[in-house]
């Protein structure tokens, strides 16, 4: 397994240049703009607060690891240079070991955009995991576009594939995409309920998966989200224990006694 090196600012060398905002570019590493942190920098623009972007210069190009809202708040001021740390000799990855330096030891950094840098960096779990959604036609939703078929539980996906395989998340997500399509319905608490049902009691004899997502159909996820809740309420479970009993309740509905499952 590969592991992903720590980013170390002080080994590079660097310089101090001011650079046309025009030719500074956002790489793929970077989290996704958001817009009201660039209109706050807008409207109480201060020169002196601004500061100094922190960029790499990269095959004849300057991208910007450090400072990518300010960079776009200055865009939008109609300024036309901004001072500059400039790092030398950084690869695309160390960029993206950087952008994760400087974010994590300024403020906390969303799951998401946190994942997102690790595949930037070559993270083979990252990666892995990242491939085994994509080999279902959906997708992590790195960059918080809310697709339809994009998952937004990242911190989900990464527990049930760290203490499964990549086979038994496939075989999660494909159960959930089957009974309830794709729209909202990769939720957190239903990923690793469902994958819990399932290593509880996927060898049982009497387990019949194909019984269990006709009856999660015929059910429908907002009832399901209903019995989960009220699970919770009444039994003082935890949302992975609720969903895990709300499944089984659902599963035994309407079988004869010596078919259903039992903990």
């Amino acid at each position: 397994m590969k592991k992903v090196k720590a980013f170390d600012p002080n080994i590079y060398d660097k310089e101090f240049k001011v650079l046309s905002i025009n030719e500074i570019k956002v790489d793929n590493y970077q989290s996704s703009l958001n817009e009201s942190r660039v209109r706050n920098i807008v409207n109480n623009y201060n020169p002196v607060g601004v500061g100094t972007l922190f960029v790499s210069a990269r095959g004849g190009s300057f991208y910007v690891f450090d400072g990518q809202h300010r960079l776009e708040a200055l865009k939008r001021l109609g300024i036309k240079r901004i001072e500059c740390i400039v790092y030398k000799n950084l690869s695309y990855v160390d960029e993206a070991m950087a952008w994760d330096y400087f974010n994590a030891s300024r403020k906390p950094v969303k799951a998401l955009d946190k994942a997102n840098a690790k595949v930037e960096q070559g993270d083979a779990d990252a990666i892995s995991l990242k491939l085994t959604v994509e080999s279902l036609g959906l997708e992590i939703d790195y960059h918080h576009i809310g697709r339809q078929d994009s998952i937004k539980a990242i911190a989900s996906l990464e527990r049930v594939f760290k203490s499964t395989d990549g086979a038994h998340l496939q075989e999660v997500l494909t159960i959930i995409k089957e009974a309830y399509g794709t729209n909202n319905t990769f939720q957190g608490w239903l990923i690793e309920g469902l994958s819990d049902f399932l290593v509880f009691f996927g060898t049982n004899d009497l387990f019949d998966k194909s019984a269990l997502k006709k009856r999660m159909y015929k059910k429908g996820f907002i009832e399901l989200r209903q019995l989960v809740a009220s699970n919770k309420k009444l039994h003082f479970q935890t949302p992975k224990q609720a969903t895990v009993s709300a499944l089984l309740q659902i599963y035994n509905h309407k079988r004869k006694n010596e078919n259903k499952l039992r903990f």
